[in-house]
Parts: C-alpha cells; structure tokens; sequence
C-alpha cells in the first residue's frame, strides 16, 4: 500500500501504512476449480456465485468444517450465508434466522422440498404455454405432459442430492454432474438404494 501513496515530508513520513493486500479475481474461477480448494476463501465465492441452488448444502457442509472449533467465526458465517442467499435472489430465497451452520443446513434441506416442488410447478406452466402455441387441445396436452415430466426430474434430482449430501457430506462434482444427465428412471434407482447403501460407490455401481 506504501508505494501507492506519495512520500511525505518531514517526521509524516513514518506513519505512511505499509500493508500487504492479496487481490483475487473471483470471477476467473470456475466452481469447478473453487471446489478442489479446502479454504473458506474459495467457499465464501462459491456461496456468492453458486449458479445451482443444489451445491449450497455441501458447500454450507463444508464450511461447517472448516470453521469447527471457533465459534465465533461460525457464527459470522451463521448470519452471513443467509444474507448473502436472500441479496441474490431478491428476497426470494430468504431464510429465517439460525444459530449454527449446522442449523443452516438442515433449513435449506427442508427448503429443497419446496424448492423441488417449485420446478416441477414452473415446469408445467411452461410446457403449458409452450404447448398453447402450438396449438389447443393437442399442444396443452403435450405441454402438461412434458412439463410434468421436466420438472419431475429436477425435483427428484434436487432430493437424491439432498438425501446424499446428508448421509455422506458434500458431493463431488463427478457425482453432481451424473446425477444432473441421469434419466428419471435411473434417479429412481439412486433414490431406492440410498438408505441402505453403506457409501456413493454402492448408490452409484451397475448392477
């Protein structure tokens, strides 16, 4: 900082600020690179530019990690997750007040619930509107049928992840990325094995 301010005269000079600044820009990480980081740096821009409200729990998870045994940095995160999550959405995705990450974690796995519910509702009014262009009867039939099914798997996606992140801790991004190209039949499959399994591999092998 001392180079960025012209030197004064006299005894002033001495009180210049001789500080050392580490500038990172955000935006020329990928979520992909930010989740191979175990700091809370790299946690704290995946929480600001998490596109998909589905890595939040893992990444709250381990931030829960990270911070373990200092209270008091738990508990600024604690009031300032939600902040963040409720500025983004414009209020839409506020959350109402906890005392602990772990708290946090389990509020937005219920809210996935509703969440979930919400895209397969979205979905259908899309496939209805979509379906109405094409034409009356025959296109709001289609609609319904395809925006049904649409927002049907990403529901199910949505509670598979959920269900996972719970009983195993955050997922890596291999896993996330099978789980968002799977049909809804092989989600179904997940979903069958997921209490009874004893680890991913276990959800995930081929029979």
């Amino acid at each position: 900082m001392a180079d960025l301010i012209p030197t004064p005269p006299g005894l002033v000079a001495q009180y210049v600020p001789r500080l050392s600044y580490l500038l990172i820009e955000q935006h020329q990480y990928a979520d992909e690179d930010l989740a191979t980081l175990r700091n809370l740096a790299a946690a704290m821009m995946r929480v600001e530019h998490a596109a998909k409200l589905e890595m939040l729990p893992q990444v709250v998870a381990q931030i829960q990690e990270l911070v373990a045994g200092n209270p008091e940095l738990e508990r600024a995160f604690t009031i300032w997750i939600p902040d963040v999550l409720s500025n983004r959405s414009g209020g839409a995705l506020g959350l109402p007040e906890v005392k602990s990450l772990k708290e946090l974690t389990m509020t937005i796995d219920q809210r996935f619930e509703i969440w979930a519910k919400g895209h397969e509702q979205r979905g259908l009014e899309r496939g209805l509107l979509e379906g109405e262009q094409k034409g009356r009867q025959e296109g709001r039939q289609e609609g319904r049928q395809e925006g049904r099914q649409e927002g049907r798997q990403e529901g199910e996606q949505l509670v598979l992840q959920r269900l996972l992140t719970k009983r195993f801790g955050p997922l890596p991004n291999d896993v996330l990325g099978q789980i968002r190209s799977a049909s809804s039949t092989q989600i179904d499959s997940w979903l069958d094995r997921v209490l009874d399994a004893a680890s991913l591999d276990e959800v995930f092998r081929v029979h």
